[in-house]
């Protein structure tokens, strides 16, 4: 996290926490698509539903965009989105994205500079972060994973499913089986093709299952569960320009929106926010922001 700060107060870098909208399953476009769809997850835990409001308040403390889908999408969605506009050019100045998830939905996004249309009219590269054990995926990470490129994910997913989302996928067919058929034939319309038409490549058993009226379907359905959403609407704050520089000197400023203009130095910004950790009692955080940047230190937004 303290890098996460750092980074978010350079120029050039801008910071977007994006949440779910936390809508009724019922609302949502994919569960109207296949109501099985992350059907087996339970409610919310009663003692992890208020800490999303706390996530919210932190990021709008260190001066995060804070984004939400609208109720019919899912946080991966917005992603998508967000990435799709900085390849078409549409946020101005954005030549990297990071995604930090363990997601594993999300490396679809990923870019592949073998591919002659990689990163979009704007050159964009994408790369993926697991908060986790801060470990980084780009394509040659995914195909090690998956078998595949980044863009044949999608494909592979509907293919073999995903137990984690009720995904069904194609009966019968693995993680082995998925990327043979995409190696052979590139997309899962080509496989479905191949199928049809009896192509070599396929055996007789996988030919048949993929002809079928039941495996043709589930692998569609599949496909639409998978893929992401790029064309939301984007919140405001994504064409700005990046999170701004607070100059900052008086404690009780406690988010970069109060302290436009407010005229006070690091110290002052630095205590407000120590201030909110330790009230989330996030001790270890807020006294290693404290002793680097507090009481006359670095800025924060220096490295």
């Amino acid at each position: 996290m303290p890098e996460l700060l750092t980074a978010s107060r350079r120029s050039s870098v801008r910071v977007v926490c994006v949440m779910d909208p936390g809508s009724p399953r019922e609302a949502q476009a994919r569960v109207q698509a296949y109501e099985g769809y992350k059907a087996d997850r339970g409610p919310c835990p009663e003692d992890l539903s208020p800490q999303f409001d706390l996530v919210k308040e932190a990021a709008q403390h260190y001066g995060f965009t804070v984004a939400t889908p609208p109720p019919t999408h899912e946080a991966d969605d917005l992603i998508a989105t967000y990435v799709a506009a900085a390849r078409e050019g549409r946020v101005p100045g954005v030549k990297n994205v990071i995604i930090i998830s363990y997601d594993k939905d999300l490396m679809q996004l990923i870019t592949d500079e073998r591919e002659t249309d990689a990163g979009g009219a704007n050159g964009v590269i994408v790369r993926q972060m697991n908060p986790s054990h801060l470990s980084w995926s780009g394509p040659l990470e995914v195909e090690d994973q998956f078998g595949v490129r980044p863009k044949q994910l999608v494909d592979y997913l509907a293919l073999v499913g995903d137990r984690s989302d009720c995904v069904p996928g194609v009966d019968g067919i693995g993680k082995k089986s998925a990327s043979t058929l995409l190696g052979n034939f590139e997309t899962l319309d080509g496989v479905l093709a191949a199928a049809v038409e009896g192509a070599s490549g396929m055996s007789k058993k996988r030919e048949e299952t993929l002809r079928s009226e039941e495996g043709r379907a589930n692998a569609l359905l599949s496909r639409q569960l998978v893929e992401l959403e790029e064309r939301l609407v984007l919140p405001e704050a994504a064409a700005t320009a990046p999170n701004p520089v607070p100059d900052l000197d008086d404690s009780r400023i406690v988010t970069v929106e109060d302290a436009k203009g407010a005229g006070l130095d690091n110290d002052g910004f630095v205590e407000s926010v120590v201030a909110f950790l330790r009230r989330s009692e996030l001790r270890s955080l807020a006294t290693t922001l404290e002793r680097k940047h507090g009481n006359g230190g670095t800025d924060w937004w220096e490295t």
